[in-house]
């Protein structure tokens, strides 16, 4: 399962980039891959290859998930 993740900027949703089973597969803004990288260190991180888990945890108000398919 693809997930996309995005983020509210002036009051529209900007694409960041894509994660499949817990690996960044699309970097669509530059940094998300670090991003993603230093989510991972902190301890509040979900199972970054739980698509649930990252679907709750990233529903919002900033930076929200959308699942794009499944492979």
């Amino acid at each position: 399962m693809q997930i996309l993740f995005q983020m509210y900027h002036a009051g529209e949703l900007h694409d960041l980039g894509v994660i499949a089973d817990g690996d960044v597969v699309d970097s669509i803004e530059e940094g998300f891959e670090d991003w993603v990288r230093w989510e991972l260190s902190q301890p509040t991180t979900p199972n970054i290859e739980d698509s649930n888990e990252i679907l709750e945890t990233y529903e919002g108000p900033y930076i929200v998930t959308k699942v794009l398919g499944s492979e």
